[in-house]
């Protein structure tokens, strides 16, 4: 299927090697990149853990990366739904002229028949989180971010928010897109036991792969390092202080698991 080039594929078929050296375990990283302190062998990047604004990862990026191409292998059955792919915002026209207003999707590249979380996963990210993404230098003008480095761990403090509006989107997609996508394919019986590893996995492709962090003429080093702490927030399990994502996802978990009504606030804030 198509949207497999934006998770999968771009794990496995040379795009992460451009922007960031070979697979793990796959040969020599000669490459590096630039952080606040100092430039750094993206190896070490790769090979460290992380404590995030007080969440603790287990998982350093390698593992993220080798437990992502697990998790989004191509060749595994699973129910399909007909999807545009690739639906966030920058591919959506609001057509005020028409009585009512309607949306329209366009740039259907990743369209076809495809697992339901894959196809919210585009939106999910790139409509709440990514601002940063496209625009770095007006986010890092009113960014602060800490890095401290000791035992092969990071140590990384950011106050990089969601705007009300983002968060909106937020409560959108997880009311009237994911639970509902979740409840039906669980009605249906075919709910995989690792949902949300799977979608995690999907999710964590977004900020590390959509663009490269380490080119330094489009992001300053404060973004840079926003951009990783993001996607091991999204691929990874936080512990003790639990991430936005993982707030979210633990109550629609509950929810799923009770089959009650949606989330409550509690997780937006």
């Amino acid at each position: 299927a198509p949207i497999h080039q934006l998770f999968y594929h771009r794990l496995v078929g040379g795009r992460l090697e451009r922007f960031y050296g070979p697979l793990p375990g796959k040969g020599d990283n000669t490459m590096s990149v630039a952080l606040p302190d100092d430039t750094y062998p993206m190896e070490k990047i790769r090979s460290v853990k992380w404590i995030i604004n007080g969440q603790k990862y287990e998982e350093s990026l390698d593992d993220l990366i080798t437990k992502a191409i697990e998790l989004l292998e191509p060749a595994q059955p699973g129910p399909s739904v007909v999807g545009h792919g690739d639906a966030h915002n920058g591919n959506v026209f609001y057509r005020e002229s028409e009585d009512p207003p309607t949306l329209l999707y366009f740039d259907p590249a990743f369209a076809g028949r495809h697992h339901p979380l894959l196809d919210v996963t585009k939106p999910l990210f790139h409509n709440v989180f990514a601002m940063w993404m496209y625009f770095p230098h007006e986010v890092e003008s009113k960014l602060n971010i800490s890095l401290k480095r000791y035992n092969g761990t990071f140590e990384v403090h950011y106050d990089y928010a969601l705007p009300e509006v983002r968060l909106m989107f937020l409560r959108s997609k997880v009311d009237h897109v994911l639970l509902p996508i979740l409840q039906e394919i669980k009605a249906r019986g075919e709910l995989r036991l690792d949902w949300r590893l799977y979608l995690k996995a999907a999710l964590f492709c977004c900020p590390f792969l959509t663009l490269n962090l380490a080119d330094a003429e489009r992001f300053p080093p404060a973004i840079t390092l926003l951009g990783l702490v993001m996607a091991v927030e999204m691929g990874g399990e936080s512990t003790e202080v639990r991430s936005r994502i993982d707030q979210m996802l633990d109550e629609v978990a509950r929810v799923l698991a009770m089959d009650t009504s949606p989330p409550s606030d509690r997780w937006y804030r």
